[in-house]
């Protein structure tokens, strides 16, 4: 059984995964556990269908709210969906949990036309990434273009 779930877990989360069989063995590994909230988020990454993607994202952070990947996740869909409001109610006071959420809390004051506030958190999400995410580069270059401040945008998009 744990196998079948380490499996599903290390297909879901490969680029070159096989969804088709992350999904079997995953909804084998819930057929155990019903609230293994690790599965469930991994089988909102691969779903098909963008509803069962947002239920899997919901219940996984439903069962584990403390989770900043869970809630990061969910969040990023609904910016991904153009649903930034409501992204904001997962974000909003939680943004210093780990650079994933600064980035998709940045993301959502981005969205909804904080420019200013979104080039601080991505500022400091930048200053923190090591592994030099593009994304929050972009990001950050927008929201200090949108901002007015064409000077940091050029540093950064030079750097980045």
């Amino acid at each position: 059984m744990e196998r079948q779930r380490a499996l599903g877990l290390a297909l879901a989360s490969s680029p070159e995964y096989d969804s088709e069989r992350a999904r079997e063995l995953l909804l084998f590994a819930l057929s155990t556990d019903p609230n293994d909230a690790l599965v469930i988020l991994r089988l909102g990454d691969i779903s098909p269908g963008e509803e069962d993607r947002e239920l899997c994202y919901r219940r996984a952070l439903e069962l584990d709210p403390d989770w900043a990947s869970a809630r990061a996740n969910l969040a990023n869909y609904l910016v991904g969906q153009g649903r930034e409001k409501e992204a904001w109610d997962f974000t909003a006071g939680h943004a210093h949990e780990n650079l994933e959420m600064m980035g998709v809390h940045g993301r959502v004051l981005l969205g909804l036309g904080h420019f200013e506030e979104a080039a601080s958190i991505l500022e400091q999400a930048v200053h923190l990434n090591v592994s030099d995410d593009s994304f929050l580069y972009q990001d950050l270059w927008l929201a200090l273009v949108h901002s007015g401040n064409y000077r940091a945008a050029l540093k950064i998009a030079r750097k980045g």
